[in-house]
């Protein structure tokens, strides 16, 4: 057993009526409350075991010095937990009672913590637990939902209606997502055939609402492939709209190497890669009237469309978008999404080798911006587009232009040369590149190299009967052969 440490018990009294209040560290609350409640609240747990979730204060920067409002005059929330005992009630302190709790969110007018003056013209709120809804319940459908934008600790559904108890149902009225930057507000609209209809609707993006209807998913899942983390959206005149979380760093999974892994991980806690992301942290891709393909309206959206492409093994679609996710300067934001690019180097895919290519040679006249700079060799991807081109898709196919180009950038070192493979694909692809010249009653011929077999000098040419013909003549076999056993 390990020995117990010294501990530091905080408490506090800001006045009378609050009483005396016992702050909770944010490791005894992990996994009990949503990740992004304790993110964002101090905890205190007051004598009669109720806890008050206070919003913590921003460090204050030089620029807000300056200002003249006060902090905590400004409007805030409050979270009151009221707990529900159960009936194995523990006396020794160990912390083995069982206890439910009903979570509220409520409005203030000012962040100080010693009044609380609740805000008329905001409802009060309660956290409805979809973890612990029924199966196939509204309420378990939408969490499961929204979980392929976040985790559920990052998912607050919340109710405006009057709510008893932990277990009492609640209407679902709006929806956080707090780390993915979202919001959802429900709303009740009547529809064209007069039906009344009840829909979450974004409050990021105007006038779209989730879609619900099978159709518009099955048009997503044709679209994207094997890419996992999406919702559709659509708007009055049924245009569909497909947004992906952009704060996930998404990561091939690898297993024993046996074969080729296309399950996508996604890391929705990597710090570093959300801060590169900025405020919009979500890319909302239109869907073409024609159902055929996704609109990408920015360079970042496009090149982490072509990353998860690359990833779920779509590689036409990879190199469908390769031209489109080019340019000379790119942003913290856009230049993660193209690193990720180095850690799919191990995939030997025909294609993946034709999509690779392919990117090095949009990216040749972007001079010696490193930004863009593709982390493999293109003399070796080259070969193995030359051994596997008869496995190639269509698709796929370099053209004769940009093979010899990237023949061009094939540069041995001082040392070595050209492999005999890269040497008969450039006189090859050099010849079908001069037949547009060649008279119709004229024919060429392309005379290509043929690895010899290796030659030693020392090689017996003839085989070696001895140890048949008089195996008493070789050491080895004479002592085999004379061998003798005696009792």
């Amino acid at each position: 057993t390990k020995e117990p440490e010294t501990t530091l018990l905080i408490t506090r009294a800001l006045n009378s009526e609050i009483g005396t209040q016992t702050l909770i560290p944010d490791r005894f609350l992990a996994g009990l409350l949503p990740t992004s409640l304790v993110e964002k609240y101090v905890f205190w747990q007051s004598e009669d075991d109720s806890v008050t979730g206070y919003e913590k204060v921003q460090e204050q920067t030089p620029d807000s010095l300056n200002e003249e409002e006060d902090s905590s005059e400004k409007p805030s929330t409050r979270l009151v937990i009221k707990l529900a005992k159960g009936e194995n009630y523990d006396e020794s302190g160990f912390c083995n009672s069982s206890a439910e709790a009903l979570i509220q969110r409520i409005p203030v007018l000012s962040s100080n913590q010693e009044t609380l003056d609740s805000d008329p013209n905001r409802p009060v709120m309660t956290l409805l637990n979809v973890l612990s809804a029924a199966p196939f319940t509204i309420l378990k459908r939408v969490g499961m939902l929204l979980s392929r934008l976040d985790n559920l600790s990052n998912v607050l559904v919340w109710s405006a209606s009057s709510v008893q108890s932990a277990h009492s149902p609640g209407s679902i009225d709006y929806i956080e997502l707090p780390r993915v930057n979202l919001s959802f507000k429900a709303k009740t609209v009547e529809s064209i055939e007069g039906k009344e209809e009840h829909r979450l609707y974004s409050n990021d993006h105007d006038g779209l609402f989730i879609s619900t209807s099978n159709e518009a998913r099955d048009i997503a899942e044709r679209l994207l492939g094997s890419i996992p983390h999406f919702i559709v959206l659509q708007n009055a005149e049924n245009d569909l709209f497909v947004l992906i979380p952009g704060c996930a760093l998404p990561r091939r999974l690898h297993i024993d190497g046996s074969h080729l892994s296309v399950q996508v991980i996604l890391d929705r806690r990597n710090q570093e890669w959300i801060d590169n992301i900025g405020e919009v942290r979500c890319y909302l891709y239109p869907v073409h009237t024609s159902r055929a393909f996704l609109v990408t309206p920015s360079l970042a959206s496009s090149m982490y469309l072509m990353v998860m492409y690359f990833i779920t093994g779509s590689y036409q679609n990879v190199y469908k978008m390769v031209e489109s996710c080019v340019s000379e300067n790119l942003n913290p934001e856009e230049k993660q999404i193209f690193d990720q690019l180095e850690f799919l180097g191990n995939d030997y895919h025909p294609d993946a080798h034709a999509c690779r290519l392919k990117l090095s040679v949009v990216t040749v006249g972007l001079g010696g911006d490193e930004s863009m700079r593709c982390p493999w060799s293109v003399m070796e991807e080259m070969e193995e587009y030359c051994k596997k081109h008869p496995f190639i898709s269509s698709a796929c196919r370099l053209t004769t232009e940009e093979e010899l180009l990237l023949l061009q950038l094939c540069t041995p070192t001082s040392r070595d040369r050209l492999s005999l493979t890269l040497l008969n694909r450039k006189a090859y692809v050099t010849a079908v590149s001069s037949l547009a010249k060649l008279p119709e009653d004229k024919s060429l011929t392309v005379k290509l190299g043929v690895e010899q077999m290796p030659r030693f000098e020392n090689f017996d040419g003839e085989p070696d009967l001895t140890i048949v013909n008089n195996p008493k003549k070789t050491t080895l076999s004479s002592k085999i052969f004379g061998a003798a056993y005696t009792r």
